[in-house]
């Protein structure tokens, strides 16, 4: 059921041509036991190969149960040998991290063996062969003749119609090769079994017949032993596509049977996964640094700030208000946004100058601050401390006396209204010509006390006449506790420009009181001072009008003064505009959103883009994308040759796989589920690290907080992209040669 005619088999090495094979015509049957012996170098390997379909030829034709197949392409040669061949081999070719169990279970999956009585089928192997008593030891601790036997057992596992063994006894002792011969007679009852050898003597007993060779030349076909053989076809396997349940098998028994190479490709894709991680988070994290110095409306526009008012111009209810700090990132909630646009003023008197030095700051909430930005020292507990930058003259432990920059005390005679504050952290801050001011964290408590210093320089302020004429040109409210309730003090030369326009006059007697006023007139109108917000484009007003107040003409300045209690007045507690206050734009993007579904106005500062900022934002995003292209491709070419080399070393086995029948498809499944499981491992457990790198004060957190689910299943499909390409790229080497050539090369 098996004829060969005249088949001829070349080798081409270099410019030489040998011929392996020379018009060969032979015809097998099922029931005999077929003994190719020769010499070395006659063919008689050549001539196993090629009736197997492990190698191919060049001239002539072969027939399987009739059927012509010369002309099959590599696919069906090896649907050919996993529907009727099995091997035996001098070299065993066993996979050595595999049990013999596993050996031998591992032709009845790939055939397709009903898989609830694979384990039934292969105990019974094991039992004909004489293996039980090491069933469970890897083939790597096997002697050559128990390798030899499992190797006979895998072959008998496939149920297949013809044996082929090339060498069978080569490398066993006389009565192990005694044994395995039996075993090989005893099959071909049924079978038909084809043995090549170089001791015709050992075989001469179980033969029935005897093929010699000699230069590729039949020289003599002689039938040794009279014995009936069947004519009958050959018995064709079942055709059987390997299912997803059996390649998960498959591949985790790979992983787990070689467990120092599965543990060096996890690492391996284990650092893949954590430099993907770490390139992608830097990138998302400089995507959400804001480029923005300035805004329209806003002299601070940290990146911690979103500024929320109401869309109907009311207050907000403390109820609103707890609502807002429930949002996910938001920190705090500072009930008096106009804190965050004043400026700050220390004076340092310079020993060397001999003369002040002033110093500026903005102001900012401490709770935009994480332990990690700290250079060193701790976050503000009390209302009495701060931490400021690492440009300042300051450090950690001294004591610093700051005052609104409208409120500096010049005159002794003024009580200034100054905070004296304990540094307890310094934080990292690059200054810029645009931003020249140095950065200063308060506690909430006392963002809360200099709220009215922030009112005062940054609301605008009118003088009222007679309840109906309004003036500009009260530049900011000061107190002076010397001053009785109710009490406003003012510099009487200030009314120059309200006399004028109000049509009182007097004679000119020099430029000092051109147009002034009697101050007794001024003292006996109706005066008042109305003041609101600057932020009209955000509708918040605080207005407040005090009429009939004394006002005195020694004092110097473009301004009044009152006492504290006169000056709370004109402040109301109501909150109309709060900051909320976010850790950075990543979380101020979310929050932003959320907001304006609660249904508020909200600007966020540092999300304003001039045609400057958005020129600097586009290099950025080009240079960041240019960094994450080449951290990919480094990534992934040190993990190719790594994972390369790690593939190639179980090369042989996935050959075996092919000898045993399966198909390229079949390998190319089991490769790439390998790599699934491992990177699947490889993943939790980098999660597993990270989220137990949550407990430490490390940058690792603050990277991850720019991560959604998503990102992840990004990183995890890139992962398996490149080692799938590697697998299938290795995959298509396995099948580029014929298989006895690529296992005789490795």
């Amino acid at each position: 059921m098996l004829k060969l005619e005249n088949i001829s088999k070349y080798y081409y090495s270099g410019n030489n041509v040998v011929l392996a094979l020379r018009k060969i015509d032979l015809e097998f049957r099922s029931g005999e036991f077929v003994a190719i012996t020769g010499k070395s170098g006659s063919g008689k390997s050549t001539l196993l190969n090629v009736l197997s379909g492990l190698d191919t030829y060049e001239d002539g034709k072969m027939y399987v149960n009739g059927i012509d197949v010369s002309h099959y392409t590599v696919k069906e040669l090896e649907i050919y040998r996993k529907q009727y061949i099995g091997f035996v081999f001098q070299d065993y070719n066993i996979i050595d991290s595999y049990t013999v169990f596993q050996n031998i279970e591992l032709a009845l999956i790939i055939q397709g063996y009903d898989k609830t009585k694979r384990k039934e089928r292969v105990l019974e192997l094991i039992e004909n062969v004489g293996l039980t008593n090491v069933k469970n030891q890897k083939a790597s601790k096997c002697s050559g003749g128990e390798k030899q036997r499992t190797v006979i057992a895998r072959a008998l596992a496939k149920d297949c119609s013809v044996i082929v063994c090339d060498e069978p006894t080569g490398n066993l002792d006389n009565e192990s090769s005694m044994s395995i011969l039996k075993l090989l007679h005893d099959i071909s009852a049924d079978k038909l079994v084809i043995v090549v050898t170089h001791n015709y003597e050992e075989l001469k007993d179980f033969a029935t017949r005897k093929v010699r060779l000699h230069d590729g030349e039949i020289i003599e076909d002689s039938t040794t032993i009279n014995k009936f053989t069947t004519t009958e076809s050959f018995t064709e396997l079942k055709p059987y596509k390997t299912n997803i349940l059996d390649t998960l098998k498959i591949a985790l028994s790979n992983i787990l049977s070689v467990p120092k190479k599965s543990f060096f490709s996890g690492l391996i894709i284990t650092m893949m996964i954590i430099s993907f991680i770490f390139a992608y988070g830097l990138t998302l994290k400089e995507q959400n640094t804001s480029l923005v110095d300035d805004a329209p409306f806003f002299e601070n526009t940290f990146q911690s700030r979103i500024v929320v008012n109401k869309r109907d111009d009311s207050a907000f209810s403390a109820e609103e208000l707890i609502d807002i700090g429930k949002l996910e990132y938001v920190r705090e909630v500072v009930n008096y946004d106009l804190v965050f646009d004043s400026t700050y003023v220390s004076v340092y008197y310079n020993p060397e100058t001999k003369q002040d030095d002033f110093h500026f700051y903005k102001v900012l909430p401490s709770a935009g601050l994480d332990e990690f930005d700290l250079l060193r020292g701790e976050l503000p507990k009390n209302q009495n401390e701060i931490v400021i930058s690492e440009n300042d003259i300051y450090d950690i432990g001294d004591y610093i006396e700051i005052s609104n920059r409208y409120i500096i005390k010049l005159y002794q005679e003024i009580e200034t209204d100054q905070f004296r504050f304990k540094i307890v952290g310094v934080v990292k801050q690059s200054l810029t010509l645009e931003d020249a001011k140095n950065e200063m964290y308060f506690h909430l408590d006392a963002l809360l006390e200099m709220r009215y210093t922030a009112f005062a320089e940054n609301a605008q302020k009118y003088l009222v006449i007679d309840n109906t004429y309004m003036y500009a040109i009260v530049n900011d409210i000061r107190v002076d506790n010397s001053l009785e309730d109710d009490e406003v003090l003012a510099y009487d030369m200030m009314f120059f420009d309200i006399c004028r326009d109000l049509g009182y006059r007097k004679e000119v007697i020099d430029d000092f009181d051109a147009g002034l006023c009697d101050f007794e007139y001024i003292a006996d109108r109706d005066f008042g001072i109305n003041v609101f917000t600057s932020y009209e484009n955000l509708n918040a007003p605080l207005e407040i009008v005090l009429n009939s107040v004394p006002i005195y003409p020694h004092i110097f300045g473009q301004g009044v003064y009152v006492n504290r209690a006169t000056y709370d007045k004109l402040f109301d507690d109501d909150v109309y505009q709060p900051t909320v206050v976010v850790y950075d734009m990543f979380e101020a993007k979310q929050v932003k959103e959320e907001l304006e579904e609660m249904g508020y106005n909200v600007f966020y500062p540092s999300g304003v883009i001039d045609e400057d900022d958005a020129l600097s934002i586009v290099i950025r995003n080009l240079q960041l994308a240019l960094t994450l292209g080449l951290t990919v491709l480094v990534v992934y070419f040190v993990g190719y040759f790594v994972m390369r080399n790690v593939i190639i070393s179980k090369k042989k086995d996935y050959l075996i796989y092919r000898s045993v029948g399966a198909s390229k498809k079949t390998i190319s499944n089991v490769l790439a589920v390998e790599i699934l499981y491992l990177t699947l491992v490889s993943f939790i457990v980098v999660i597993g690290l990270l989220l137990v790198n949550e407990n430490f004060n490390t940058a690792i957190p603050r990277l991850l907080r720019y991560f959604k689910i998503y990102n992840y299943i990004v990183i995890l499909l890139i992962i398996n992209i490149i080692m799938l390409f590697m697998s299938n790229n290795f995959n298509s080497k396995i099948f580029e040669k014929s298989v006895i050539s690529s296992l005789k090369a490795e």
